[in-house]
């Protein structure tokens, strides 16, 4: 995906999965939100937008760096995430993508 992300494209998807694999490791990352934030300067190309991502495993952490996420509609798109918790009780990790 080659076209400027912007929160429109990825609030319909919210609930939906997004397939990850990097190296050996596979996981499936839940989309469970998508937050707007304050604006940004007149010159920037979009609104400014998170991500919120919820992975399936209790064992696989991505560390921060940039991933291709594969989802039905949208397709491959490459997004730098970064992890920012778990669950509690050990359980599953999440991780926030942030556009400026």
């Amino acid at each position: 995906m080659t076209e400027l992300l912007t929160s429109a494209m990825f609030t319909p998807h919210i609930g939906s999965a997004f397939s990850v694999r990097m190296h050996e490791y596979e996981d499936v990352l839940t989309l469970v939100e998508v937050g707007d934030l304050p604006h940004g300067l007149p010159s920037e190309a979009r609104e400014p937008f998170t991500l919120l991502f919820k992975g399936a495993s209790t064992s696989i952490l991505f560390d921060q760096q940039i991933l291709a996420l594969e989802h039905p509609v949208l397709g491959v798109t490459e997004i730098m995430l970064t992890p920012c918790g778990r669950d509690s009780g050990g359980g599953c990790f999440h991780y926030e993508a942030v556009f400026n």
